[in-house]
């Protein structure tokens, strides 16, 4: 108790140092907080994002890595099917599972036969439903993106892909201005959108295959080099 006395003495005794140093203190342990709490925000975000995107595990191939990027249709799972319903059959792995999807990526030249232009494209071939599941993933309860007033303009045009819609499919927004597309307003007639023809080599190669694709809308990508390329269509077609 001695100590304790002399302890608070000596603080009433240097009033000023001593609200200089509480005041040091607390700046210092804000500061820390203030930081701890962005580097978690941060990996939380990240791993949020990355999730949406991606996926937090993704199943394919061997030699995928390595080799598909020349021909990623020739390393696609033949028995899709089979393995989704083993994933959510697993009394370990099913509990853990919020979304079991397919993607199919691949890659050619896409015209506007309309606008006479043509590009190099990436795309992406998912199942509407599971699209719109992965997008609103948010575990940690981060702040909805969609909620965001300059989201709500740039993406307010509804969903990327409808299952209602199995010939639609969302342009970037930099492949759209490549192209010279004109997404189509909002409550205008379906059937006055734009289309476009995109062209791909099967696995096997011979003849290519070429799709007619309706433009739902062009949205903005995270990245310039996929803003410019990527096409989202609904794995079906």
């Amino acid at each position: 108790m001695t100590e304790l006395r002399l302890a608070l003495r000596n603080l009433t005794r240097h009033r000023r140092r001593s609200v200089a140093t509480c005041a040091a203190v607390a700046l210092s342990a804000a500061g820390l907080m203030l930081f701890g709490g962005y580097v978690v925000w941060a990996h939380r975000g990240s791993e949020t994002h990355g999730s949406v995107l991606f996926g937090s595990f993704q199943i394919f191939r061997e030699g995928f890595n390595e080799l598909g990027a020349g021909n990623p249709a020739a390393y696609a799972l033949t028995d899709y099917e089979e393995m989704r319903r083993v994933l959510l059959a697993d009394p370990e792995l099913a509990p853990r599972l919020a979304v079991v999807t397919g993607r199919l990526v691949f890659s050619g030249l896409v015209t506007s036969a309309d606008q006479g232009t043509s590009a190099g494209f990436i795309g992406t071939g998912t199942v509407p439903e599971d699209l719109e599941r992965l997008g609103k993933w948010n575990p940690y309860h981060l702040s909805d993106v969609w909620s965001l007033e300059v989201n709500k303009r740039l993406m307010g045009d509804g969903p990327q892909l409808d299952p209602a819609d199995p010939e639609g499919g969302t342009l970037g927004c930099g492949l759209a201005r490549i192209l010279h597309v004109t997404p189509p307003a909002r409550g205008s007639d379906p059937a006055q959108r734009p289309s476009v023809e995109l062209l791909s080599m099967p696995p096997g190669g011979s003849i290519p295959n070429i799709v007619t694709m309706a433009v739902r809308h062009a949205m903005p990508r995270g990245l310039e080099m996929l803003d410019n390329s990527q096409i989202v269509l609904p794995l079906a077609q």
